[in-house]
């Protein structure tokens, strides 16, 4: 039990400099040489600790609204990861210009 308290204390601090800070450094400074991110709904993500602070500096987190809410859905601790289920809701006005970029980032990496 206490693997798992510890587990979710440190992800809570890793949530926290990501979507609070939006701050690249302090969320890698929580993970992993093995850490990974996996967006699911929009199949992009990175593998390993300086992999996935990248991805967080230039891909994600300067394209995050400003008055994003993130809330929890799900939490699932095992002795060696947090799987988390979140759904992140910016404004209406900010859902939209969201999703027009992520979406053409998608094709725009695609076709590269």
């Amino acid at each position: 039990m206490e693997t798992e308290g510890t587990l979710s204390t440190v992800w809570d601090t890793h949530v926290g400099a990501e979507f609070g800070a939006k701050d690249a450094d302090q969320a890698a400074a929580t993970m992993t040489a093995e850490a990974y991110v996996n967006l699911i709904p929009l199949m992009i993500g990175a593998r390993g600790r300086e992999a996935v602070r990248d991805f967080y500096a230039k891909r994600f987190l300067p394209k995050l609204p400003p008055d994003i809410e993130i809330v929890p859905v799900s939490r699932t601790i095992g002795q060696s990861q947090v799987v988390d289920e979140l759904k992140a809701l910016p404004s209406q006005e900010q859902r939209n210009a969201l999703m027009v970029r992520y979406i053409g980032n998608k094709f725009e990496h695609a076709a590269t």
